[in-house]
This record gives C-alpha cells, sequence and structure tokens, in this order.
C-alpha cells in the first residue's frame, strides 16, 4: 500500500474512534436500571438514573408503553431534577392500567436546545 492509502485509512481510523466516543459520552444522564412492574392490574417502571456529568442536572423521563405488537397504548412522564454529578437516584413512574402491556422504551428529555427545538 502506498503511503496515501496508509494516510487515508488513518485518518478513517481516527475519524471513526472520534464518533465511537462522542457517541458514548453525549448523554450527561443514564439509565442504569430499569423494569416493569406488575401491581394490581396495574403497571408502572421502576430503576435508576445517573448524572454523569461534572454538573448537577435535571431531566424529564417519558415512558411509552407498548403491546406485543409494538403498538403505542399509553405513556407516563416524571421529572427528576438537581442530579448531582455522579448520583445515582431511584426513579417510579406513576401507576397506569395495565391493557396488555409487555415492553417499554425511556425517553430521557433535557428540554430545549440553544436553538429553541
Amino acid at each position: 500500500m502506498s503511503k496515501r492509502n496508509w494516510l487515508i485509512l488513518g485518518i478513517g481510523i481516527i475519524f471513526a474512534g472520534l464518533v465511537c466516543f462522542s457517541l458514548f459520552t453525549v448523554e450527561p444522564i443514564t439509565v442504569t436500571n430499569s423494569r416493569l412492574t406488575r401491581w394490581q392490574g396495574r403497571v408502572f417502571v421502576e430503576g435508576q438514573v445517573k448524572n454523569t456529568d461534572s454538573i448537577a442536572r435535571s431531566v424529564d423521563l417519558e415512558v411509552h408503553y407498548f403491546n406485543e405488537d409494538g403498538r403505542p397504548l399509553g405513556q407516563n412522564a416524571i421529572s427528576i431534577s438537581s442530579l448531582k454529578p455522579g448520583q445515582l437516584k431511584t426513579f417510579r413512574t406513576p401507576l397506569s392500567k395495565d391493557d396488555g402491556v409487555k415492553d417499554f422504551s425511556i425517553y430521557l428529555n433535557h428540554g430545549r436546545n440553544p436553538y429553541g427545538n
């Protein structure tokens, strides 16, 4: 291989490494544990979030419920405020009617960005 090809390959590897690093460090708050719990004909999601940033953060958690076909059944939202750097905090959503809930997803909403969207 020529020097030019080695240079292009090296630049490609560095670029791929930077992209991977960005993907793993861009989210300052992570969900470290979550599970769907059933109780008296109702469901809720409980788990933990961790602030991996060096400053205090707040976040809104949106939990979406789905049936076995992947169709949406409903959602809940809770706010978690003042997570100190490195802090691990337990959360629990309000009870929802169990209309055949089989799965859920969690969306972390940090509010509007500096561009207003």
